[in-house]
């Protein structure tokens, strides 16, 4: 049987010194569970989140940050469930709003990325990032002159982008 492996930092280390005392600290769970993330323990940090959800069911965050896991393991099913779960529990999330337009682009369903997007757009209007990608999926329903308006706005926001897009969108209009 082998032993398990010492925690891969000291932020870890405290974070589960203090778990022994307070097994049911929500926030140690959650905050352990960013600190697996940033030592890219990622099977850990999932559990840690998930424990802080168990202990309270209705902490959105532990679910959008179990949504990026899912994610950058390339589970997409599994990312926009977990942050539509988010959505249920706190509508305003913009990053809970965000990760799903930005896995259902994805995932090439468009319609609904846009949907999303501008979602995410009434929550934070100044990101130009958003207006880029909302900018991507318009471009791909056809809907060109729209994406050029949302290209020019992250443009305006400092946001450059990819040049060959920008150029397939500024062509495509007559």
């Amino acid at each position: 049987m082998s032993e398990p492996k010492p925690p891969k930092t000291d932020l870890i280390r405290r974070h589960l010194e203090y778990l022994r005392f307070y097994p049911r600290s929500v926030e140690a769970h959650y905050n352990l569970g960013l600190a697996y993330v940033q030592a890219g323990e990622l099977e850990e940090a999932l559990e840690a989140f998930k424990k802080a959800l168990e202990l309270r069911p209705t902490m959105a965050e532990a679910l959008v940050n179990i949504g990026g896991i899912y994610f950058r393991q390339g589970k997409l099913d599994e990312c926009l469930e977990a942050n539509r779960k988010a959505l249920e529990i706190s509508p305003e999330s913009f990053q809970a709003r965000w990760n799903v337009a930005f896995v259902l682009m994805q995932k090439g369903l468009w319609e609904e990325a846009v949907e999303e997007s501008m979602k995410a757009l009434e929550l934070r209007p100044g990101q130009p990032m958003i207006h880029y990608h909302l900018a991507l999926a318009l471009h791909k329903l056809g809907r060109d002159e729209e994406a050029l308006d949302h290209l020019r706005k992250a443009q305006s926001l400092g946001f450059q982008g990819d040049p060959q897009l920008v150029s397939e969108i500024e062509g495509s209009i007559p």
